[in-house]
């Protein structure tokens, strides 16, 4: 079975729009509101999705003293978008 090439080539975030960075204080605030409002629901496990979201689904994890299983989904196929 051959193996395809997947180009390594880094994703040109520059065209992207909408984008407000943040410091990583603004997003520990983000993450510890997001904490505090999901906590009535006693969430028993996290699962944050990968290409962005294991940072903050981990520190929720850690916030709220729950199991983290992280996963992976992807909209593409050989570094094509597709979905």
């Amino acid at each position: 079975m051959a193996q395809e090439k997947v180009s390594k080539k880094p994703y040109d975030y520059s065209t992207r729009e909408g984008i407000h960075p943040i410091s990583w204080e603004d997003f520990h605030g983000i993450c510890k509101a997001l904490a505090q409002a999901v906590f009535a629901f006693q969430p028993e496990i996290i699962i944050p999705i990968g290409r962005g979201g294991y940072y903050p689904g981990t520190l929720l994890a850690h916030m709220l003293q729950e199991e983290v299983y992280p996963v992976r989904l992807s909209r593409r196929i050989n570094d094509q978008v597709k979905y």
